[in-house]
């Protein structure tokens, strides 16, 4: 099955590098009249939207298109910052600080490239995918503006396999992007997490009634006496952990508003501290030597998978 299913891939790889080279366009292009800027609308919660950008820097890096990472949306900023800014120090792409100006595709954007992707969304009464652009056809098309908007949450890997591009999440996030001198001096405060279990425990909008047992339980299958580290969205849940982990519990300070989760917040003055707290979290969870995550979310994946300098063990619980 394997064999066939590298077969079916590198016919795809072909046939893209066919098509590539029958209209005039390769990887690493010279002819600048083919470049445009790519605008990445961040989409989804941290974990979905960073391997978004993951898949644009791909792109953006192989085919040496200009690229601007947008995440002034409501998730994680209150509209007056970028927080991929905050968060990220960039490199080896060529990255736009600001917003270009020009034309922009899909025209739905014109006049309202400053906006999120929610606000054009939920002000138009559309879906995001008939106002974002696909990686390919950013890639490949015939250039018809001089931006084209990109809304991904996942990292393409198939979309890249077939424009010729084999990185791995994992490389592009450490080649390319490094953490802020803010979220670093907020994580150079972290326990030693070598000997600890991360557990990511999603409620809010993915899951109303988790199970707090059942990552008791998947942690002891690991190890029933080392230390825990608990992250999650949910005050509640952290009061629980508290009480099923004891003093196992590794402490974290964080900062939740009165019902509401660690992040998706609208505007207020802990906005920026909650955004950091929750990129803080994905770091602590990458230093632990195993992590428990929660199925169906992206957060704790990332952490083991990408974030970490070593990939760690990730069991995922359905609560």
């Amino acid at each position: 099955m394997r064999s066939e299913s590298n077969r079916g891939l590198n016919a795809s790889i072909s046939t893209a590098k066919s098509l590539i080279s029958a209209i005039g366009i390769r990887l690493n292009p010279t002819n600048s009249g083919r470049i445009r800027n790519v605008i990445v609308k961040g989409r989804g919660g941290l974990g979905n939207r960073l391997l978004g950008a993951l898949t644009a820097i791909s792109v953006a890096k192989a085919f040496r298109f200009p690229v601007h990472i947008d995440w002034t949306d409501q998730y994680y900023s209150d509209g007056t910052y970028n927080a991929f800014d905050m968060l990220f120090e960039t490199h080896g792409f060529d990255r736009l600080e600001e917003m270009p100006a020009g034309s922009v595709y899909k025209e739905v954007w014109d006049g309202r490239l400053e906006w999120s992707g929610y606000e054009l969304t939920e002000q138009l009464q559309v879906s995001w995918d008939s106002v974002v652009t696909d990686i390919t056809e950013i890639a490949l098309s015939r250039k018809i503006a001089d931006s084209y908007v990109y809304g991904g949450y996942f990292f393409d890997r198939r979309s890249l396999a077939s424009l010729g591009i084999t990185p791995s999440a994992r490389r592009v996030f450490h080649k390319h992007l490094a953490w802020s001198a803010r979220v670093r001096e907020l994580s150079d405060g972290l326990p030693q997490l070598d000997d600890a279990i991360g557990v990511h425990m999603r409620g809010t909008d993915l899951h109303s009634n988790v199970r707090v047992d059942k990552f008791v339980e998947a942690v002891n299958r690991i190890d029933s006496s080392c230390p825990v580290l608990v992250c999650t969205d949910d005050s509640a849940l952290a009061d629980q952990a508290v009480l099923a982990f004891g003093d196992r519990m590794v402490p974290l300070d964080r900062t939740y508003a009165d019902g509401q989760p660690l992040h998706y917040r609208g505007s207020d003055d802990s906005k920026v501290q909650t955004t950091l707290e929750c990129v803080r979290d994905l770091v602590a969870l990458s230093k632990c030597k195993q992590v428990v995550g929660t199925q169906g979310s992206t957060f704790s994946s990332v952490a083991a998978d990408i974030v970490s300098q070593q990939r760690r063990r990730l069991v995922l619980v359905t609560p």
